[in-house]
């Protein structure tokens, strides 16, 4: 895992991979297949990001991790697991009062999938896989769908950064969050 202190106090735990300690089981899933504009390669199979921004007396939080699958998929499919009954996440990055727990409610789910269409229609992204969104916690308060949508959409970027990448290289996708 990396740790990574940004500006302004934002905080990102990046698993390249290896998964984060947030596994749950889904109650539901919703699934949805996304074609790219531009097909890149995945050079991992397994990314996770945790992140804390703050704005002013409150922050934004969540974690999201997935597996990207080989499958026989005319894109890449989106698997997204649902549920809204976690357990507490203590090591979490969120500031208090924010109570975080593992999993990830409804609510998000088509936030998750929207970050994936938003960066396959801008950058690209691999096909040919089923990306399984397997790990997942969300803030009480500092969690929304916006949050969700980016992260996602960072995921995947992570999945097709090179094996060699550097903290570095890292902190500048992150340096542009806000």
């Amino acid at each position: 895992m990396h740790s990574l202190a940004l500006l302004r106090n934002r905080r990102v735990n990046v698993w390249l991979d290896e998964a984060p300690p947030a596994n749950f089981t889904a109650s539901s899933t919703v699934t949805r297949i996304v074609k790219p504009k531009v097909v890149v390669d995945a050079s991992r199979r397994i990314a996770a990001i945790e992140m804390n921004i703050p704005h002013g007396p409150k922050a934004s939080y969540a974690l999201l991790g997935a597996e990207l699958v080989d499958s026989d998929v005319d894109g890449i499919e989106v698997v997204v697991p649902v549920n809204a009954l976690g357990f507490p996440f203590a090591s979490s990055l969120a500031l208090k009062p924010d109570e975080v727990k593992i999993g990830l409610l409804e609510e998000y789910a088509d936030a998750v999938i929207t970050g994936i269409e938003k960066l396959a229609e801008s950058s690209g992204a691999p096909t040919k896989g089923t990306l399984q969104f397997r790990w997942a916690a969300h803030g009480l308060v500092g969690s929304s769908p916006s949050i969700f949508e980016k992260v996602s959409g960072l995921v995947v970027q992570l999945l097709t950064l090179p094996k060699d990448t550097s903290e570095g290289q890292l902190m500048a996708l992150f340096s542009t969050l806000h």
